[in-house]
């Protein structure tokens, strides 16, 4: 579990990108933690989490051999009903922004493009705060100002995964609806799994081992934020707003959100 004692850099140099309606997470003050606490106790413990929700906007073009592309249409319209529906009264939402503050700052350029697309799509008359978490440039592991590395290593996935989930804990969060691009998997042998959230996902999904002894585990930044969160034991109800869907017509089986 995360030391204290190795506690990251989370000031941010960010500050004039903090509009009232997106707000960084590790710098809420007393009065902007309350509102959100009590957004979700009466939410009973659930968040919107948004992942890399804009990851490659610009392709617009459909690959006429892949078999998502025409669901990418889908996905945007019902990520952007999503977007003009949010208001202060809704379910908050916790997005994740491919914005490494060791590499964008001071220009923060993806951070801004996030900001500009989240304000052109909420129209709702009293709008909901989003809540940003910066992440590492190819991944949905949280980064900080004193990470160095264009990909996390093993050890900065685990702590900050780790703090991650410490940070949720402490506002009340045990329930997450994920959401996002960048949703695919990757199959892999039992006998040959390193890491404990991979070693949890295949004993809590059987369904999921084929009998050649190889499991099919989320990955990219949408799965990787499924694994890690929950083997940190919080519930993750599906949902139909991620893009490709891998998992789509499994999700179709259950209760979708």
């Amino acid at each position: 579990m995360f030391d204290a004692s190795t506690s990251p850099d989370l000031s941010h140099s960010s500050e004039s990108l903090q509009p009232s309606l997106f707000q960084e997470l590790w710098t809420l003050d007393d009065k902007q933690l309350k509102i959100l606490k009590e957004s979700i106790q009466k939410n009973n413990g659930t968040v919107q989490l948004l992942v890399h929700t804009h990851y490659e906007e610009q392709l617009n073009e459909h690959d006429p051999d892949d078999p998502n592309g025409l669901y990418l249409d889908q996905y945007k319209h019902d990520r952007d009903r999503l977007l003009d529906t949010y208001s202060n009264k809704s379910m908050p939402v916790i997005t994740m922004v491919n914005s490494q503050p060791n590499l964008e700052e001071p220009t923060n350029d993806t951070l801004n493009d996030y900001k500009d697309w989240y304000g052109k799509h909420m129209g709702a008359t009293s709008p909901g705060t989003i809540y940003y978490i910066r992440t590492y440039q190819s991944s949905s592991t949280p980064a900080f100002k004193n990470d160095s590395d264009f990909m996390p290593t093993p050890e900065s996935r685990k702590k900050n995964w780790d703090i991650l989930a410490l940070k949720l804990r402490s506002l009340g969060i045990n329930k997450i609806i994920i959401r996002g691009r960048n949703y695919k998997s990757g199959k892999k042998d039992l006998e040959n799994l390193t890491r404990h959230t991979d070693q949890h996902f295949a004993h809590t999904h059987p369904e999921n081992v084929d009998k050649q002894g190889q499991v099919d585990i989320p990955n990219k930044c949408v799965g990787l934020a499924i694994v890690e969160l929950e083997a940190r034991g919080f519930d993750l109800p599906p949902s139909r707003i991620r893009y490709p869907k891998a998992y789509m017509d499994r999700d179709l089986n259950k209760h979708v959100k």
